[in-house]
């Protein structure tokens, strides 16, 4: 994506400013905005205070990959671009919902205060989820909406729920005034769990515990409900290994009195880590697909391969012809070329009638091998027959249908892959929503 430039002019205007964050005017677009990162550490709703010099440029970068994680995975939300500065991103303008929505897969902290009978550790397999009402001269309660009264109750965050009660009131309003229905809560619960889910495997992938995570939404101009302000290492609790002495996050702070110089330089050390960890969470350079055709009669069953392939972009794609039968040493070349110039590569081959080319590419290369032989009628379709039945020692795939064979080599590729797993995830969730939808 290109970057979208922003002026010095702008700069000087701010639209709003909270403790780690300022947001400005974007140029030329009234329906975007730049969120500027500062190097502010704060906790106890901003009664600790301090500089951790980096964290404005570290945020910004853990923030930008979660969210372009999140967009390739369909998650609707404000994200446009990184912006100019290493500490901004550019976003869609947001009239923001005063609620901070909770997942939780680990009971832990101020959890174990409301719900005692929880132990530190336990984890959850299905996601427990929790409401809380943005406002630091309360605490930011927990908030849960009462269906027989139709009124919203605040409950004190850090004690158990009937101890806790603070009051209630009849409506949440977002910055503009925009009513907040229990129904609209119901669909932040929802892409929440979506959420977490794509972030709890970006992080897994590096053997690292998602705990838990804030989010916070807020509805577009055109009055879509988004995903909005930040996702950094404030955000959330991540534990090396599940292991919560090694923690990776703001909760280091926290658990601190006050924070000496050497404490600053340790969380800092801490949050670039992170930072530097969810570039992998953005890498494009997917890997190759090889889909070798035994004739050019076969063309036609591989163009629609490709056009599934292009679907799930940073894949990159080559083409041979070769015969298994007629002309095994050029495939022989081939697949040797392929293998030393590509770390990431998955073989096709399409070759009906008597497939010998998936099993010799099998033996030929440690890689992954999928056959999808462009079956006929002739024999009532038993032509597939030599892809299904391998000689011993073979692994290779067998599919029967193009897009299938695409399908399954972008699922090999995910294994390494996040941003190719987040686009299968968004594929996924779009077949679902077609059958729930004709419903």
């Amino acid at each position: 994506m290109a970057k979208i430039k922003s002026s010095l002019k702008t700069r000087q205007k701010k639209l709003a400013e909270g403790k780690t964050k300022v947001i400005f005017p974007f140029p030329r677009n009234k329906s975007l905005a730049r969120l500027v990162h500062k190097d502010d550490i704060t906790a106890g709703d901003g009664a600790k205070h301090d500089i951790l010099l980096g964290k404005g440029a570290w945020a910004a970068t853990t923030s930008n990959n979660c969210f372009a994680l999140l967009t390739a995975a369909g998650i609707p939300n404000h994200f446009v671009d990184r912006g100019k500065s290493e500490k901004e991103q550019i976003v869609k303008k947001s009239d923001m919902v005063p609620l901070e929505v909770v997942a939780r897969r680990i009971a832990t902290g101020s959890y174990l205060k409301r719900n005692p009978q929880s132990s530190e550790g336990q984890r959850f397999d299905e996601l427990v989820t929790e409401l809380f009402y943005k406002d630091d001269t309360k605490h930011d309660p927990i908030i849960e909406f009462d269906s027989q009264t139709k009124e919203w109750v605040f409950y004190d965050a850090k004690s158990t729920k009937r101890a806790g009660f603070m009051e209630t009131t009849k409506q949440i309003k977002t910055a503009s005034g925009k009513i907040v229905s229990p129904e609209t809560v119901g669909e932040m619960y929802k892409i929440l769990r979506e959420v977490f889910i794509i972030l709890e495997h970006a992080w897994a992938s590096h053997n690292i515990q998602l705990v838990d995570l804030k989010i916070e939404f807020g509805f577009d101009t055109e009055g879509n409900l988004i995903v909005a302000d930040v996702i950094d290492n404030d955000s959330w609790r991540l534990w090396p290994a599940g292991k919560k002495e090694a923690m990776l996050d703001k909760q280091i702070y926290r658990n601190l009195i006050s924070a000496s110089k050497d404490d600053l330089d340790a969380i800092a050390k801490k949050y670039q880590s992170v930072a530097e960890l969810t570039t992998d969470f953005v890498k494009e350079d997917v890997g190759t697909v090889a889909i070798i055709m035994g004739s050019v009669g076969d063309k036609e069953w591989v163009d629609k391969i490709v056009d599934k392939l292009k679907k799930f972009s940073g894949i990159s794609i080559e083409t041979i012809i070769a015969s298994a039968h007629k002309t095994p040493d050029y495939v022989s070349t081939w697949v040797k070329k392929l293998d030393s110039t590509n770390s990431n590569l998955v073989y096709i081959a399409v070759a009906g009638r008597s497939n010998a080319l998936g099993a010799y590419l099998d033996f030929a290369t440690p890689n992954p091998v999928i056959n999808c032989p462009p079956y006929s009628e002739k024999y009532a379709g038993s032509d597939i027959y030599s892809s299904l039945r391998l000689p011993s020692g073979s692994g290779a795939l067998t599919v029967i249908e193009p897009e299938a064979a695409a399908i399954s080599a972008a699922k090999i590729f995910s294994e390494n892959n996040l941003l190719t797993w987040a686009r299968l995830f968004k594929f996924q969730k779009g077949l679902r929503n077609k059958i729930t939808s004709a419903n």
